[in-house]
């Protein structure tokens, strides 16, 4: 295959996240990027600075503790994701990728594709739903789909 297309390999949860690049069938994968989330270590209470609200419900039966729509953890998870989709956004405006490969736990590959913009999901070839971001590139390389299988 003389032709292989630039693919970024995004290793990803909510944590870190892994930039690598294939540019050759039987090359190995170099690591562009590696960012990290210190947020997604530290616990709700940590990231929160006070008490959910209280009010009245409408039928005025009294007060009510207001709880947030998704916790601390959650936003932040979801900030992360936005983040990385926006350095996806990039990549694909400066031509430095032509094909995707998402790797991510289900959970925060959900939060990732509900945050990409139309133009990078063209470019997803492959989607895995597992934790690598602590494996090596090598290992990673070994969990991809044989470069044929790549649309």
């Amino acid at each position: 295959m003389s032709n292989f297309p630039v693919t970024w390999i995004v290793v990803a949860d909510a944590g870190r996240s892994r930039m690598l690049s294939w540019t050759s069938a039987k090359g190995d994968l170099i690591e562009l990027e590696d960012s990290v989330n210190p947020e997604a270590r530290l616990p709700d209470a940590a990231l929160t600075s006070d008490r959910s609200g209280s009010g009245t419900d409408a039928a005025g039966h009294g007060r009510h503790s207001m709880g947030h729509e998704h916790s601390a953890k959650q936003q932040q998870s979801e900030a992360f994701a936005r983040t990385v989709a926006q350095r996806l956004l990039a990549g694909l405006n400066e031509h430095e990728y032509e094909r995707l490969v998402l790797i991510a736990p289900p959970e925060f590959l959900g939060l990732l594709r509900a945050t990409l913009d139309d133009q990078v999901c063209k470019c997803v070839a492959e989607v895995i739903g597992l934790d690598l971001t602590k494996a090596s590139a090598r290992e990673i390389r070994k969990r991809l789909p044989p470069p044929a299988a790549l649309a």
